[in-house]
């Protein structure tokens, strides 16, 4: 505290400042590697699902695409 005191105005805000900019940048930075993951983890297990669905439908496919022939008719 008497640190900060004996020091001029303009550098205490300054530093202040930068402070609580790395802070955000920080957090930011650990938001975004967040996202990534979930990202990462939502587009792996979105692939398998799909995979899975290619494998049961195979056999279903073609009826689908007899049905929506006739319905855009």
């Amino acid at each position: 505290m008497v640190l900060k005191e004996l020091r001029p105005k303009k550098l205490q805000k300054r530093e202040e400042k930068n402070h609580n900019q790395r802070k955000q940048q920080c957090r930011k930075e650990i938001n975004t590697g967040n996202i990534l993951i979930q990202y990462k983890h939502y587009m792996t297990s979105f692939s398998i699902k799909r995979k899975k669905k290619l494998i049961t439908s195979k056999h279903t496919h073609t009826n689908t695409n007899t049905k929506q022939k006739h319905s855009h008719t």
